[in-house]
């Protein structure tokens, strides 16, 4: 296992490894779970989340903020 990434080496000392076919199959079962992984953190925005997009037109957080709260009283007020 000399030259294995070490978050692989840390996985493999957990398992039964004693043939090059073991080896192979728990890096194979490894790898499939890392992207497995990583393909579960894509995230969509939230409705409620503004878009940092939407700051452009403010010259900072707080005013952004004041502006949002300012429009919703008035959808809720309406």
């Amino acid at each position: 296992m000399k030259g294995i990434v070490e978050d692989i080496y840390q996985a493999l000392l957990t398992k039964e490894v004693n043939t090059t076919a073991d080896f192979l199959k728990w890096c194979y079962y490894i790898e499939d779970m890392k992207q497995k992984r990583i393909g579960r953190q894509k995230s969509e925005r939230l409705p409620n989340v503004v878009p940092g997009a939407a700051m452009q037109d403010e010259p900072d957080l707080v005013s952004l903020i004041r502006r949002i709260v300012q429009e919703e009283v008035h959808r809720v007020i309406d």
